[in-house]
């Protein structure tokens, strides 16, 4: 297992890349060793003519820096030399620098300095930004967009839906309406006591000879078939008809 994270790791460090920006002229970092916390560096090495800075933010698993920024100041001037790891964005990185550079400069005295470097270190950091900037407002504009359209698919689909309810809802009410109209049918047919429907029945049966004709009668005088069925079987069992 350690073999393969060694392998693995090995194969991360020939991916990085290092740059190096040269910046000739005078630097003086004697006032600047109680502000290298608050400048981000947190290792500091002097040689007899040089003096390294270092601000180290992964190492490997030997310990050595990964992903880190090392400033190297000699008589003669300033080299910062800065790694590229796979997973690091690059325009990013170069705002990283950038922003220590500038912390460093404001912090260190110096004279004579070529500020061409530093000035293209800047604006490359700035042009870095603003892609990142143009970059994320086109990915938010996307999203912005998508939103937008499912919003209006949504607001669109709900819409359907509260239409259907609605004509859902009026077909309801309308079958409501029937079923209290048959109700109230069925209970003004349940009004017609057995007397008056065998006064009734008698009562035709007296004009049309002793014929009636079921369907006929039930209709004319709003009464379920069946019920002047049960009408006519009341009278022949009380000997008032018979069956012919």
């Amino acid at each position: 297992m350690k073999t393969l994270r060694k392998r693995q790791e090995k194969k991360k460090e020939d991916q990085v890349k290092i740059k190096t920006i040269t910046i000739k002229g005078k630097f003086n970092v004697k006032n600047i060793a109680d502000k290298l916390g608050e400048l981000g560096f947190n290792r500091i090495s002097t040689g007899k003519t040089s003096t390294r800075l270092m601000y180290v933010e992964s190492e490997t698993l030997s310990k050595k820096p990964y992903r880190y920024i090392e400033f190297i100041v000699t008589p003669t001037g300033l080299s910062v030399n800065f790694t590229i790891t796979p997973e690091t964005n690059e325009k990013k990185r170069i705002i990283d620098v950038s922003e220590l550079l500038l912390r460093f400069l404001i912090y260190a005295g110096y004279e004579n300095v070529d500020m061409k470097p530093i000035f293209r270190t800047i604006l490359e950091g700035m042009a870095g930004v603003r892609e990142i900037i143009d970059t994320n407002y086109e990915v938010l504009i996307n999203k912005h967009e998508k939103l937008k359209k499912e919003h209006e698919n949504t607001v669109k689909k709900l819409e359907e839906t509260m239409k259907a309810l609605e004509s859902a809802d009026r077909r309801l009410q309308s079958m409501e309406r029937k079923v209290q109209e048959l109700e109230q049918r069925i209970k003004e047919l349940e009004v017609v006591s057995d007397e008056s429907l065998k006064e009734m029945l008698i009562e035709w049966l007296k004009l049309h000879q002793g014929k009636i004709n079921v369907y006929q009668f039930a209709k004319l005088h709003g009464l379920p078939t069946a019920r002047v069925e049960e009408g006519l079987d009341r009278l022949m069992k009380e000997g008032y008809i018979e069956k012919v």
